[in-house]
C-alpha cells in the first residue's frame, strides 16, 4: 500500500514539471517552426543553394533527439520507478515511525533509503549525459552550418551569383532557423522525461 501512496506522491509532484513542460517553452518552440520553414525559403530566395546548408542541418539537429528517444524513455522509466520506490520508503518510515523504532528497523530503512538514492543519482547521471550530448550536438551543428553558409556563400559571390550582403543576411537567417530547430531539439530532449 505505501509504495503505491509513494507512487501517488511522485506523481502529483511531477505534474507541475508537466504543466511546466506543455505551457512555456513547448508552445514558443511549436510556433517558431513555420517560421524556420520561411527563414530557409528566404535564404533559397537570396542566397539559392545556401538554403540546403540550412535545411541539412535543420534537420541534423532534430535527428539525435529523434533517435535517441527510445533510450531516455528507458532512463526515464528507471528514474520514476527508483523515485516511486524511495517516496514509497520514506512514506513508511514517516508513517509508521513508532513501529520502525520499537521493530529497530532504521538501520535496514536508511540502507535501503542510501542504495536507492545512489540508483537513482545513476539513472538521473545517464539522463544529463544523453541530454547533454544532444545539446552539445545541436550547438556544434549551428557552428558547422555558420561555417558552411559562409563557404557556399563565398563561392557564389566569387561566381557573381551573390554579393556580400546577401551572404550576410543569408547567415543571420540561417541562425535564426537554426535556434528554432534547436528550441525543439531541447523538447525532444525533455520529452521522455516528463
Amino acid at each position: 500500500f505505501l509504495g503505491r501512496l509513494g507512487h501517488r506522491a511522485k506523481e502529483v509532484r511531477d505534474f507541475a514539471v508537466v504543466r511546466e513542460f506543455f505551457t512555456s517553452s513547448t508552445v514558443a518552440a511549436l510556433s517558431d517552426l513555420p517560421f524556420t520553414l520561411i527563414f530557409i525559403a528566404i535564404i533559397a530566395f537570396i542566397g539559392g543553394p545556401v538554403a540546403l546548408v540550412t535545411l541539412v542541418a535543420s534537420v541534423a539537429i532534430v535527428l539525435p533527439g529523434i533517435v535517441l528517444q527510445k533510450h531516455l524513455a528507458q532512463v526515464s522509466r528507471e528514474h520514476n520507478k527508483e523515485s516511486a520506490a524511495l517516496n514509497g520508503i520514506l512514506l513508511e518510515a514517516v508513517s509508521n515511525l513508532e513501529t520502525v523504532k520499537a521493530a529497530r528497523a532504521e538501520a535496514r530503512l536508511q540502507r535501503a533509503y542510501a542504495q536507492l538514492s545512489a540508483t537513482i543519482a545513476g539513472s538521473s547521471i545517464r539522463s544529463r549525459e544523453l541530454t547533454t550530448l544532444i545539446s552539445q550536438f545541436v550547438a556544434s551543428t549551428q557552428q558547422i552550418t555558420y561555417g558552411g553558409v559562409v563557404i557556399v556563400g563565398v563561392y557564389r559571390i566569387s561566381e557573381g551569383h551573390m554579393t556580400v550582403g546577401a551572404l550576410i543576411a543569408c547567415t543571420l537567417l540561417s541562425g535564426r532557423a537554426l535556434s528554432a530547430m534547436s528550441r525543439v531539439a531541447g523538447l525532444l530532449a525533455r520529452w521522455q522525461g516528463v
